[in-house]
């Protein structure tokens, strides 16, 4: 029954337009529908709830830092025309760079979850993550205000 509110929360959430203004308002309700997911699938003692989420947040926070550099480094590199081959070079090793920072994070986290959580909670965490950006996705597949492609 949950999972069938937050498929239909996020179906109507996604069927409003996508100005720069509504994609940052978007951004923060998909975060606040990705908490309830997880805090349903995870079933946290208030003791575990209590460590895990700042740390979460925190991670999310770095994550989310790593994930708009990628997004400024994919557009230079859409607009790969106009630059040099020694730009290519330096925007090549910075892709590697941020793929290298994000698994680095991802390790110290895990470390840092398995200290705070039960590791059937940390995998079932990792698995319900890869659950809702599959679910976030087929929603946005799906979406009738896509424009064709």
């Amino acid at each position: 029954m949950k999972t069938i509110f937050i498929a239909t929360a996020l179906f109507l959430f996604l069927q409003n337009g996508y100005s720069q203004h509504q994609q940052c308002k978007h951004r923060e309700q998909i975060k606040a529908q990705k908490v309830a997911f997880l805090t349903n699938k995870l079933d946290l003692t208030v003791q575990e709830a209590q460590a895990f989420w700042p740390l979460y947040n925190e991670f999310e926070k770095k994550k989310d830092d790593i994930f708009d550099a990628q997004r400024n480094l994919y557009t230079q590199l859409d607009n790969n025309t106009t630059i040099s081959d020694k730009e290519m070079v330096e925007l090549a090793d910075k892709y590697i760079e941020l793929e290298v920072a994000e698994a680095k994070l991802l390790a110290e986290y895990h470390a840092k979850f398995k200290k705070v959580l039960p590791i059937r909670k940390v995998v079932i965490l990792y698995s319900s993550d890869r659950m809702f950006k599959k679910e976030l996705l087929k929603q946005l597949k799906n979406c009738p205000n896509q424009p064709d492609k």
